[in-house]
């Protein structure tokens, strides 16, 4: 049997071990169905939840957040009821300000702990508008309370900057996220990425930069995270750089914990060899997922040698030599395929299926999708086959179509999996006023 670490095996402290649980199923043969659970309105809805997902709480509740919309179009976090009669009702928690001291530009999942309070991160906003952390806390009547934990500024400090990523728990309750920017540990410049950890104490929470990115077009220098990382038994993390590396594709990197608070970075893979279209992926920005063999698994927008470079699905499995990469599948590798492209989100089941997201793609020609000749996207599953293959199947093609509120472009950073085998998950476009969907796929 495998599991998922979708989130982190440190997580047990939050009810977001909750949304753990519910990816530990396993898969379904019988044929998929989408539901549109919301379509975001434009007028104070949500609008676009680009590079976010959604979570669940015990009650079945799902939670996530847009980066446009809300009360002052900044963006907004949502919340999703199901209904006794099958629909869902919509409740916005809180609608972001920039105000000098809230944020704007919320991305990535949110996370919950054991008290029902949420937390996430904001690209934008702050006292320097390089982005926030903040926690949204629930009242017995009235309105959520926003409290900020930490506010970015990488202009006059040595902080990092624009968090672009979900946030994960330790046992401990300490927060641990990405930034985008900050400085570089060659060449001196801003544009190369942290790892940062908040920790509370005394009614504040503290920040400490635990790893700086090299950048540059060097061996070990990766550069821009932002794509949520995972936690293994033992304590290590596992993330992406989209960029760097000694082709300019982006890496895959574990931080071990050391002695005296001090990590070590080593580099697992990087992506080429090619200056364009890498055969074997590129340009990695979307969460790991992790089975109970150790073995990582991730997809990639760009490369894989077909046509357009539409991405891949890769593993990685350590050895005594190190790492080793098989692609296990190729994105639309012909011109005529229906297949995804530019895949983006990644989960796995208890059985080792691997269910994902393609932005584009999918054959259904739609002109207000990106390459909108090749389709408006896709969900896919990967299943294990003989001989070391495995097989694709298209579970839904997205239509963003107005006509009946498909959505379109989906881009969620991870995908939610309940315990029936259903997946839950946003596109950016589409729906009723093609700003947005949450959508499930019944399995």
């Amino acid at each position: 049997m495998r599991r998922t670490q979708l989130f982190a095996t440190f997580t047990l402290k939050t009810v977001a071990v909750t949304v753990i649980a519910l990816t530990l199923v396993a898969s379904c043969s019988a044929a998929s169905q989408e539901t549109i659970l919301h379509s975001f309105q434009l007028g104070g809805d949500g609008t676009g939840p680009q590079s976010a997902g959604v979570i669940a709480d015990a009650q079945g509740n799902l939670y996530g957040v847009t980066m446009g919309g809300g009360a002052n179009a900044l963006g907004a976090v949502f919340e999703l009821s199901p209904q006794q009669n099958g629909t869902w009702t919509e409740t916005l928690l809180y609608s972001f300000l920039n105000n000098g001291v809230d944020g704007a530009s919320p991305v990535g999942s949110l996370i919950l702990d054991t008290q029902g309070n949420l937390y996430g991160a904001t690209a934008q906003g702050g006292s320097a508008d390089d982005g926030t952390v903040y926690e949204l806390t629930p009242s017995r009547s009235g309105p959520w309370k926003e409290t900020i934990l930490h506010d970015f500024n990488c202009h006059t400090s040595k902080d990092g900057c624009r968090p672009d990523s979900s946030l994960i728990f330790d046992q401990a309750g300490n927060l641990y996220g990405e930034t985008a920017i900050g400085a570089c540990t060659q060449g001196g410049g801003i544009d190369c990425g942290t790892i940062f950890d908040l920790s509370p104490s005394a009614g504040s929470w503290t920040e400490t930069i635990i790893h700086r990115f090299r950048g540059g077009l060097t061996a070990k220098g990766g550069s821009a995270p932002g794509s949520g990382m995972i936690w293994d038994k033992d304590g290590s993390l596992y993330g992406v750089c989209s960029t760097g590396g000694p082709w300019g594709w982006g890496l895959v990197w574990e931080l071990d914990p050391g002695k005296n608070g001090k990590w070590q970075e080593t580099v697992l893979w990087e992506f080429g060899p090619a200056v364009n279209n890498p055969p074997r992926g590129g340009g990695p920005d979307s969460s790991l997922v992790m089975d109970n063999a150790g073995n990582l698994y991730g997809v990639t927008p760009y490369g894989g040698g077909g046509p357009g470079g539409g991405g891949v699905v890769y593993e990685l499995s350590p050895g005594s030599k190190g790492w080793k990469e098989t692609v296990l599948h190729k994105f639309f590798e012909s011109k005529t395929d229906s297949d995804g492209m530019y895949a983006n989100s990644l989960a796995i089941d208890a059985t080792g299926n691997l269910y994902g997201t393609a932005y584009a793609g999918g054959g259904v020609g739609e002109p207000r999708c990106p390459d909108w000749f090749m389709g408006c996207g896709v969900v896919f599953e990967l299943t294990p086959a003989s001989e070391g293959k495995w097989k694709e199947t298209i579970l839904h093609r997205f239509k963003n179509d107005s006509g009946d509120g498909d959505g379109g472009e989906p881009w969620p950073d991870r995908l939610l999996l309940d315990s029936d085998g259903n997946i839950y998950g946003t596109t950016q476009r589409g729906g009723d006023a093609n700003s947005g969907t949450v959508f499930e796929i019944k399995r």
